[in-house]
């Protein structure tokens, strides 16, 4: 199917309904998607699941806005399961995540527990697979060295006779 560019109408319709959908919220924000291996910019990414102990007539909602008024906090979700919430929080080091936690995130009352994992890499992000320059590094490496152990191993494995176990594989 060959797409035509939208008639004059179409697209102040368009235009219209983003308008709408942006005044009532329903569309909220927009992101813009960055690859910080290719930057020059530190950023450290952490993924911390919260215990928390819910408060008579409030629930969660008083302990969860303490957490995401830190800018430290860049996404936060309540769960069922296992722990209550799951932040993601994004420093310039592992070090000033790891304080971030010890001294303003672990204290706040009803907070029971922390866990806190660090990013290592980042393969996918919002449905869009994330650009990596050495993708198959490790596997050319891998590939090589099993290569070149073939060549080097098949030549003198092919002239021993076979053992009794050998037969039995």
């Amino acid at each position: 199917m060959i797409l035509r560019p939208l008639k004059t109408k179409q697209k102040k319709n368009v235009d219209k309904t983003i308008k709408d959908l942006e005044k009532n919220k329903t569309i909220y924000g927009y992101h813009t998607l960055i690859n910080w291996d290719k930057t020059n910019h530190d950023v450290c990414t952490a993924v911390i699941q919260v215990n928390a102990k819910p408060e008579r007539d409030y629930g969660y909602d008083r302990i969860a806005k303490k957490i995401y008024n830190f800018p430290e906090v860049d996404t936060m979700y309540l769960l069922a399961g296992n722990y209550e919430f799951l932040l993601i929080v994004k420093g310039k080091t592992m070090v000033e995540v790891a304080k971030f936690v010890n001294s303003r995130l672990a204290v706040i009352e009803g907070i029971e527990r922390t866990a806190t994992m660090y990013v290592l890499k980042q393969y996918k992000n919002m449905g869009r697979l994330v650009e990596d320059d050495n993708k198959d590094a490790a596997e050319k490496i891998i590939g090589n060295s099993i290569m070149d152990f073939e060549k080097i191993v098949n030549p003198v494995v092919k002239d021993i006779p076979p053992s009794g176990i050998r037969k039995f594989f």
